[in-house]
């Protein structure tokens, strides 16, 4: 099986947040809906660095971990909701960190 842990920041375009009534709704109709197995999502303190000001930038992030099969459609429905998080909330990135395990349910 497949095992993803997307890496949500919370900062908008350097100002604000994004709400928890937002990331709600976005976990639901994005993340929940393309995996009704059922992701969890863990709040975290996260850093990356900003390429084009060479800054060290720290906020608050949302880790959602996967648990699916390992195949081309499981894939492309984590590049979606990525892609659905970096447009709603104008994010540049979405790290993601994929690995093959060994799961039962």
């Amino acid at each position: 099986m497949l095992r993803a842990e997307p890496f949500f920041g919370s900062t908008v375009a350097g100002r604000h947040s994004v709400s928890e009534r937002r990331w709600a709704q976005l976990l639901k109709r994005e993340i929940a809906l393309r995996f009704p197995g059922g992701p969890i999502a863990i709040e975290a303190h996260g850093k990356w660095r900003d390429p084009q000001r060479g800054t060290l930038v720290r906020e608050l992030a949302k880790i959602v971990i996967v648990v699916t099969t390992d195949d081309v459609s499981a894939r492309e429905r984590i590049e979606a909701a990525a892609a659905a998080y970096k447009q709603r909330f104008k994010q540049k990135s979405v790290g993601i960190v994929t690995r093959s395990v060994c799961a039962a349910f």
